[in-house]
């Protein structure tokens, strides 16, 4: 998707009559959701017929025509450009695929007021059927849904396609979707995505756990595996399993990282009660280290910015971390409180 962001530039430039279709994820960044948004991205581009067989050289963005210009499928990252270098073991996969990490689009990277404003926005959920709640005015926009989250049942009046199942993966979903498409499946499949899409599933599955099979995932992971396996001889070995778990886990690269972006990372906004407000995020590290590496009042200070920046009635941060044994904490923060 090396064309996403000079193509995302020239709908706000030169051709503000074209629709800006976005893929986005959810606003946990997460495996699932950056890799999910690449792959919709990739496949629904494709589908659309945006590039011409003939076509050999960089495209010349400006000279394309607002038909052409909308059939492109921008993977947006749901979380803010800076804070995607919390996201350790997402960045390291990224590089050995050889996705450039400056051709990423995210979220605060699009002015989608702009594009609500024109009537002119479709909007692709994958990893999420519900947009979060500070993206509520999403929703007369969304037209496809990849997902393997509880349906929350929403109606959205230019629905046109949705696969709302149980399932360990988002991106083992669109993988199917594109695995059985007969048309295109030889045009888009190979190595390089067997592998890109490989970790996602082997992350969501927990490298297919036996006792989790029917908890955490399901018989069509196994297979959208088999058939990753068999398209490109792509087989993630352990070892690359552990790696990617232990850069999102390990707690000496987790406090490299600083409170501000562990603050911020795996993070989630839910509204309950109708106006209660609460940004919850999953950090890998005991509280204790945390204050002691950080100091309470610097967590306080980063908890205040982070209830201002996001209007929040509540901050909470859910640890999780093993120690022997897994062990998990729940700290709660309010300013009113």
């Amino acid at each position: 998707m090396k064309d996403a962001w000079r193509i995302t530039q020239a709908l706000y430039t030169t051709k503000q009559s074209s629709t800006l279709n976005i893929c986005l994820g959810n606003v946990s960044g997460d495996m699932d959701s950056v890799i999910g948004s690449l792959l919709m991205g990739y496949y629904y581009t494709n589908k659309e017929g945006f590039y011409a067989e003939e076509e050999k050289e960089e495209l010349d963005v400006t000279a394309l025509d607002d038909t052409r210009l909308s059939k492109f499928f921008v993977p947006v990252i749901n979380m803010n450009n800076s804070e995607l270098e919390a996201r350790s073991d997402i960045i390291y996969h990224l590089e050995q695929t050889g996705v450039i990490r400056d051709e990423i689009v995210s979220i605060d990277m699009l002015d989608l007021q702009h594009f609500v404003s024109e009537g002119k926005l479709g909007v692709n959920l994958i990893d999420h059927n519900y947009p979060d709640c500070n993206q509520e005015f999403l929703i007369p926009f969304v037209e496809l849904i990849i997902d393997h989250h509880h349906d929350q049942k929403q109606d959205y009046p230019k629905l046109k396609f949705q696969d709302i199942r149980f399932c360990g993966a988002a991106v083992t979903l669109i993988t199917k979707i594109m695995f059985e498409d007969e048309e295109l499946r030889d045009k888009i499949l190979d190595d390089k995505v067997a592998w890109l899409c490989s970790a996602a599933i082997l992350i969501d599955t927990v490298n297919f756990k036996e006792k989790m099979r029917g908890e955490k995932w399901d018989q069509v992971d196994e297979d959208t595996y088999k058939y990753v396996k068999d398209m490109g001889g792509a087989t993630i070995p352990d070892d690359y399993f552990k790696q990617l778990y232990y850069k999102k886990t390990d707690e000496e690269t987790n406090i490299k990282l600083g409170w501000y972006l562990l603050a911020r990372k795996d993070y989630k906004n839910y509204r309950i009660k109708g106006d209660v407000k609460i940004g919850i995020s999953t950090v890998f590290i005991d509280i204790r280290a945390c204050e002691k590496n950080f100091g309470a009042e610097a967590m306080k200070a980063e908890f205040d910015k982070i209830i201002e920046e996001r209007e929040l009635d509540i901050y909470m941060a859910l640890t999780h971390y093993n120690d022997g044994e897994v062990r998990r904490q729940i700290v709660s923060y309010s300013k009113n409180k």
